[in-house]
């Protein structure tokens, strides 16, 4: 579970009843967390800097994402890295993408 930059959102990975693992983000002022679609199979969410973008990893690639939705973008293969020394790269890694856009 992370927590956005601001303090407003919280993520998490969570599988629905048909086993499906996907992002789910929900207001800290709502009850309700909904499921982000474009996020199947995600693992180890993060927000960007800013808190727009979510970095996600999913079937062999990092990831990026808008946080209200939209399509995913793949940034780069990710099959390979570490899960610590991963987490610090992808970071560094969406940050500059986001930077890019």
């Amino acid at each position: 579970m992370v927590l956005s930059p601001d303090g407003t959102h919280l993520a998490f990975v969570a599988a629905d009843s048909n086993k499906k693992r996907q992002i789910y983000v929900r207001a800290l002022d709502q009850l309700q967390a909904a499921a982000l679609s474009g996020t199947e199979n995600a693992d180890d969410p993060f927000f960007s800097p800013d808190g727009q973008w979510f970095g996600f990893f999913a079937d062999g690639k990092l990831k990026k994402i808008l946080v209200q939705g939209g399509l995913p973008i793949t940034l780069c293969d990710a099959t390979m890295i570490e899960e610590e020394a991963g987490a610090k790269t992808a970071r560094l890694c969406l940050h500059r993408f986001v930077g890019a856009h």
